[in-house]
């Protein structure tokens, strides 16, 4: 079960403004089987801060061209209450951002973007409340933000020493502080009045215990680490767990559909974050010819999911054959042999150095990255 929240983290998390009651009241709607555009317009309204970042969306050449939009009405019918109410939430949980020249606070929230729309994408292909897994995604890292501004300087040097390497991040805030930002997290949700099960996905997102198979809390979890292997943002944490693949939530995704959605996630991520920072999204690169093949031959199977991602991040195909052209095989200590002559690389090697562990195994997906660019000679698709 996840900490108990200590009362002077409590403290700090009462210091900051509670949600909006427009935020919380678009929230409800959103469950709602058919929107109101004319209740989400007045509870817009209500906010001034909402009320500008909603037309600034509206004006982005997203949703128009060769026409401006200057009122509310117009702006949530354009866009949608769907989009109104991830925007207004957004907005919201950025209102609580803490500033410290040591934190990319944009690198951060990319990765909190990536989770949120991650987990909404798999709850969708499950059949699980898609708003509720992205609200549970979106604050899942909250607590980062709290301890940032309550321990200052001491919990910069923490953010560091995880983002060398030295350990997970919510491991070192244990060590240091007997608590982690999933703890934190909760008690901010408990003062915003977030729904519960929003609540218990942050709050377990790091917990030794698994959570409920299917649950708002299992997506987001799982969604955490796949957007860890695929580096994209940066949180704080560069370790992804090893777990066993069967029964995670995205592998009752067919695989095909979990490719697609992977391929998609950062072209959805850069028109959200567009939205948030009033520009437009850049136009997505051309996708380019067949990507070179790695021929993927290790176990268990959770540091191959790991692997997989990592090479298909970096833009390499990995393949479980060794049927045609192979710039590489990735193969344990106690295989002999390449299919084709391709050079091997060691994996258990590198994984004997690398492994930490926690409440679970786990690896640092950024020296991953770095290990592949320097054995396959691609670019470095991460920066720390």
């Amino acid at each position: 079960m996840y900490t108990a929240v200590p009362d002077y983290i409590l403290e700090s998390a009462r210091a900051l403004s509670p949600l909006p009651e427009a935020a919380q009241q678009l929230l409800a709607q959103a469950h709602q089987d058919k929107a109101d555009f004319t209740k989400i317009t007045r509870l817009v309204a209500l906010d001034p801060s909402l009320t500008a970042r909603t037309l600034r969306a509206a004006n982005s050449e997203r949703y128009t061209a060769n026409r401006s939009i200057d009122n509310v009405m117009d702006a949530v019918e354009m866009m949608g209450d769907d989009a109104v109410g991830r925007l207004s939430i957004g907005a919201c949980a950025l209102g609580a951002k803490a500033r410290h020249p040591a934190f990319d606070v944009w690198a951060f929230w990319r990765h909190v973007f990536a989770v949120a729309m991650l987990s909404r994408l798999i709850a969708e292909e499950q059949g699980a409340d898609p708003v509720e897994a992205y609200v549970s995604g979106l604050l899942h890292d909250i607590g980062k933000l709290i301890m940032l501004e309550h321990y200052g300087d001491l919990y910069v040097q923490v953010l560091l020493a995880a983002q060398y390497g030295a350990a997970p991040l919510h491991v070192l805030e244990r060590d240091m502080f007997h608590l982690d930002h999933a703890a934190v997290g909760h008690g901010l949700c408990l003062h915003w009045n977030i729904p519960h099960a929003v609540t218990l996905s942050v709050a377990q997102h790091h917990d030794a215990s698994p959570p409920a198979r299917g649950s708002s809390a299992d997506i987001v979890r799982d969604a955490n680490d796949l957007v860890k292997s695929y580096c994209i943002g940066m949180s704080g944490n560069r370790f992804a767990e090893l777990r066993p693949v069967v029964g995670l939530p995205h592998s009752r995704v067919a695989p095909s559909r979990l490719r697609e959605i992977m391929a998609a996630l950062p072209g959805i991520l850069d028109a959200a974050e567009g939205d948030l920072r009033g520009r437009s999204p850049e136009a997505p690169a051309a996708p380019g010819a067949g990507r070179p093949r790695v021929h993927l031959g290790i176990g268990p199977a959770e540091d191959h999911e790991l692997l997989a991602a990592a090479l298909d991040a970096a833009g390499y195909e990995p393949v479980a054959d060794g049927s045609g052209p192979l710039v590489a095989c990735i193969l344990d200590a106690h295989a002999h042999g390449a299919p084709h002559g391709a050079p091997v690389l060691d994996y258990a090697a590198w994984r004997a150095a690398h492994l930490q562990r926690a409440e679970h195994p786990c690896l640092d997906t950024y020296a991953l990255q770095r290990w592949l660019a320097a054995e396959l000679g691609a670019a470095h698709p991460c920066a720390v």
